[in-house]
């Protein structure tokens, strides 16, 4: 039950029903704050695992290009000196265009799911800002015991929920 306020008025029903309405909004507010806060630290952890993995799949790209460099200036010697290019090396050439193709591909993949998940993670920031906003205002509904900045904290409760689904449901 809330306390009478100071002035010595009488709570209405109404009133003390909207303020615990209030109140349990604030718990449900930081509630969701909790998961959306935990959601968002998880897309960024992530991220970084996802731009590791690209910069290390680029990193054997880059290796894979050396080496076909290295092949491609031995077998242009031995054509300057007249002689053919034994056929291990001209395989081994093709074996390293088809694995760079692959490592760029394994990169470009990477690079993109890191973009993605840095998406969300802005998304759930966002929506863990409103919803912090959205609680002190719930609770300072309660305080002044003004309906109004009640009314406020589900706007920004329901604009939090808004970006925790689009967060949920982004490919």
């Amino acid at each position: 039950m809330i306390p009478p306020t100071i002035t010595g008025k009488e709570n209405t029903g109404m009133q003390e029903r909207w303020q615990l309405k209030a109140a349990c909004t604030a718990g449900l507010l930081a509630m969701l704050a909790g998961v959306i806060g935990l959601l968002a630290e998880q897309q960024s952890n992530l991220a970084i695992r996802n731009q590791i993995h690209a910069t290390s799949e680029w990193s054997h790209y880059q290796a894979k290009s050396i080496r076909k460099q290295i092949l491609e200036s031995r077998i242009e010697l031995l054509n300057e000196v007249g002689k053919p290019a034994p056929q291990d090396l001209l395989k081994r050439m093709s074996e390293y265009d088809r694995d760079k193709e692959e490592l760029a591909t394994e990169a470009w993949n990477a690079q993109n799911e890191t973009q993605r998940c840095i998406k969300t993670h802005d998304l759930f920031s966002m929506g863990l800002t409103l919803f912090h906003v959205a609680i002190a205002l719930a609770t300072l509904s309660l305080m002044t015991r003004r309906r109004f900045f009640w009314i406020a904290s589900l706007l920004f409760g329901a604009t939090g929920c808004i970006q925790l689904l689009v967060g949920l449901l982004l490919p």
